[in-house]
């Protein structure tokens, strides 16, 4: 397993380390029993130490999540069930609200299926369908999303 930084709280001074699979469930229970129905969290996976390889970026929605990659070009979302229409979904990271699709959210544990994926490769997870999708506050009018 690639070693990981996970930030998901304000309050932390540093990433929390996760150097096995357990450390990482164990981050991801944390990081999930900080989700109810009314803040969905989001937190970061980084390789420990790296400046360059994207992260993956993992909610939680109580039973649900999303997962979010920005490619080299474009960010991916989950593409979950339901319609591309309604208002999107917000995930709090730290203070902040990140917007994703309104179909983005899949199981709680799919999302920790990639998350352990991720750290395995360090690549984008092949064990999910994504999506492209331009956040609102972005959208300069361009169609979206495209699935993939």
């Amino acid at each position: 397993m690639i070693p990981l930084e996970l930030w998901y709280s304000h309050s932390q001074t540093e990433g929390d380390i996760a150097r096995t699979h357990e450390e990482l469930d164990a981050v991801l229970d944390r990081i999930a029993a900080l989700s109810d129905a009314e803040w969905p969290v989001l937190a970061t996976l980084s390789e420990v130490g790296s400046r360059f390889g994207p992260p993956l970026y993992v909610g939680f929605h109580e039973s649900k999540g999303a997962l979010m990659y920005p490619g080299e070009s474009d960010r991916e979302y989950t593409l979950g069930e339901g319609t591309q229409d309604g208002d999107p979904l917000l995930y709090m990271y730290m203070t902040s609200d990140d917007e994703f699709p309104p179909n983005a959210e899949v199981s709680a544990s799919l999302v920790r299926q990639a998350a352990h994926e991720f750290a395995d490769t360090g690549l984008r997870p092949a064990c999910v369908r994504w999506q492209v999708w331009e956040p609102e506050f972005a959208d300069s009018g361009s169609e979206r999303p495209e699935q993939s």
